[in-house]
């Protein structure tokens, strides 16, 4: 008699122990996605702010380009190559680039 109350305490134990089990997973899964959800949306807010931000430094390039009296027409644009010298171009007017 005693062996069976010590056999269903152990399988009351266990069925405890497999939802208390079940339960943390499922909670851990839920902060997983939480988590998930918001990892996306600071990426989605972070590439916004950069397109923004790209979008602001062309409009400075070219108000700074046309104060300087750079021609910065849609056919023409102003390059710099990995050395520092401007490409060939349309242009009639040279533009220095000085090296940063």
């Amino acid at each position: 008699m005693r062996s069976q109350e010590l056999q269903r305490r152990m399988e009351k134990a266990e069925e405890a122990y497999c939802q208390l089990q079940e339960e943390s997973i499922d909670e851990l899964k839920l902060r997983l996605e939480k988590c998930i959800v918001e990892i996306v949306e600071l990426v989605n807010t972070f590439s916004e702010v950069l397109n923004e931000s790209r979008q602001n430094v062309e409009v400075e390039i070219v108000n700074m380009l046309r104060r300087i009296g750079v021609d910065v027409s849609s056919h023409d644009a102003v390059t710099a190559t990995s050395d520092g010298t401007a490409p060939q171009t349309d242009s009639s007017q040279a533009v220095d680039i000085p090296l940063l």
